[in-house]
């Protein structure tokens, strides 16, 4: 017997397996290594980086905290036994605004970012591109390449 993926609902949330149930975790888990360190980074170093990247390090603080939050529940979800579909695609989502916001402060130079600060900022929007992408693949159960 093979199937794509087992569908169930638990608590009246809808709950999904992937045929590669580590390719889901391992997206979600690398995400939010990543973004666990981008929020150490923001929270530790605000003072510095806010002159490499002409973002005030009050701003620093706030998104730091932010992605420590977010971190924790992207991490939340990858622990799961059964990946939560509905919680995938919050994630996915999620990142899909940090693009959005990301390019928009570029474009529009909001915080009057540095050179580095906007390449930065254009960086970090490709990789976390990335991430929504291979969610959503992890979503439609096709592992990367397919």
């Amino acid at each position: 017997m093979s199937t794509n993926a087992i569908g169930m609902t638990i608590g009246g949330l809808r709950t999904y397996r992937a045929d590669r149930p580590r390719f889901t975790r391992s997206v979600l888990w690398l995400d939010a290594a990543v973004t666990g360190a981008n929020a150490v980074a923001y929270l530790g170093l605000a003072q510095v980086l806010d002159s490499v990247l002409g973002i005030p390090a009050s701003t620093l603080y706030a998104i730091g905290a932010f992605l420590l939050v977010y971190s924790v529940g992207v991490a939340a979800v990858a622990r799961q036994g059964v990946v939560n579909r509905t919680a995938v695609g919050v994630i996915a989502a999620g990142n899909l605004a940090w693009v959005a916001a990301s390019i928009a402060m570029a474009v529009t130079g909001t915080f009057s970012p540095t050179t580095v600060g906007t390449t930065w900022a254009i960086m970090q929007a490709v990789v976390v591109a990335a991430f929504a992408d291979l969610q959503f693949m992890a979503l439609r159960g096709k592992p990367a390449g397919r």
